[in-house]
């Protein structure tokens, strides 16, 4: 059968507006929809703690080593303390020095009660604070030190000032006798470490100190009569006390500062042999009431009839003097006469 030639003009028409429509209708068609393509998540992790440790302890003055102590020195003695933290310096909160007298040498942290015959400790703590714990009435005394310069390092360098107290033990250190240096050193984790035992400083020597803190300004005889024999009575009506301050053994020493007292005009002559003459007088001195065992006195010091003494604590021990006087039997003018009378505090070795 024939088709009509408007029949095929109607089908191109369709034809093409259908190849127009099919695009427009894809266009039509929703794209597919997509979420973000990347995010975050925090993490943290923690390091974990390092134990600290105390590598060194080194005895100093005016920055040079030494191994021999003098109480009350004027120039402070400094003990560099080197530490040791994985995690820096800056995680180390505190740090003690121990200054301890030892005797045999244990190597284990001292913990002892705090004496200033024998056992002292310095403590810095987190930034800046130095703290002495030296006892009562201490003489010990610090000044303030130094921190490590470079807190982010694994290592570094504690200074700790310190003045010996009066009564630190005299010692020159022989085999495991004498003072000992450690340090202790405690991290923000809580953990803390003791000196390694390489690295203690043992058996430093500490000189002798002794002290005459105060003395009696005067004393008087009551009257005595010429030519009386050496007598309990013939003594000064109060004693003279002397206050001893002594980190060892301790002598006391006398003399008169000359041998020429004078009074009312006239003069009159020490004898030193304890048997005067014609116009002179002998002095003794002991550490009682009694004559027996007096010592005499001279122009020159000597030992004055007082035992030797030990370690006193830091207030110190006094000891009453009494002086026993004996006259020539003439040529003794009736006049108070006067002189000045010296007492020492030396080494009892």
């Amino acid at each position: 059968m024939k088709v009509p030639k408007k029949l095929f003009s109607m089908i191109g028409v369709f034809a093409m507006l259908a190849a127009l429509l099919v695009p427009a209708a894809a266009l039509l068609v929703p794209a597919t929809a997509f979420a973000d393509d990347s995010g975050s998540s925090n993490v943290t992790f923690t390091a974990g703690n390092e134990v600290p440790g105390i590598s060194n302890v080194t005895l100093k003055q005016s920055g040079s080593p030494v191994s021999t102590m003098n109480p009350q020195e004027a120039t402070v003695y400094q003990v560099e303390v080197e530490a040791t933290d994985a995690n820096t310096m800056d995680d180390i909160d505190s740090i003690v020095l121990h200054i301890e007298y030892d005797t045999n040498d244990t190597l284990t942290e001292p913990s002892g009660t705090i004496d200033p015959n024998s056992y002292v400790t310095i403590t810095w703590t987190k930034p800046t604070t130095w703290t002495l714990a030296g006892g009562t009435n201490t003489t010990w005394s610090i000044t303030n030190g130094t921190v490590a310069s470079d807190m982010d390092l694994t290592s570094g360098t504690w200074t700790f000032n310190f003045t010996a107290g009066k009564v630190a033990t005299e010692i020159a250190a022989v085999n495991t006798t004498g003072w000992d240096f450690c340090a202790k050193a405690t991290d923000g984790g809580g953990s803390s470490n003791t000196s390694a035992d390489a690295s203690w400083l043992l058996n430093q020597s500490m000189n002798w100190y002794g002290e005459l803190n105060s003395l009696t300004s005067s004393a008087a005889f009551p009257e005595i009569g010429l030519g009386e024999a050496w007598g309990d009575s013939n003594n000064i009506t109060s004693p003279i006390v002397a206050k001893m301050i002594a980190n060892g053994a301790y002598d006391e020493k006398i003399k008169t500062a000359n041998t020429t007292w004078t009074g009312g005009g006239k003069a009159i002559t020490m004898n030193t042999t304890g048997d005067p003459g014609d116009n002179e007088f002998a002095l003794k001195n002991d550490d009682d009431l009694t004559v027996d065992g007096a010592v005499q006195v001279t122009a020159g010091y000597d030992l004055c009839g007082v035992d030797t003494g030990s370690i006193t604590e830091e207030e110190g021990v006094e000891i009453s003097n009494s002086l026993f006087i004996k006259l020539a039997a003439d040529k003794i003018a009736q006049v108070e006469f006067a002189g000045i009378i010296y007492y020492q505090i030396v080494d009892g070795e």
